[in-house]
């Protein structure tokens, strides 16, 4: 999308960054279910 958009940054945040960012939250997103943690 931000290809499309041609931006190379957002606010202060260039896009390498918020990939980069997202990536991480999406590789270590746990949750806690009934007690027991779970790596989605």
């Amino acid at each position: 999308m931000l290809d499309q958009l041609k931006l190379k940054e957002i606010g202060k945040l260039k896009v390498e960054t918020i990939i980069r960012l997202s990536r991480f939250v999406m590789t270590n997103n746990y949750f806690s279910y009934n007690g027991q943690f779970y790596h989605q």
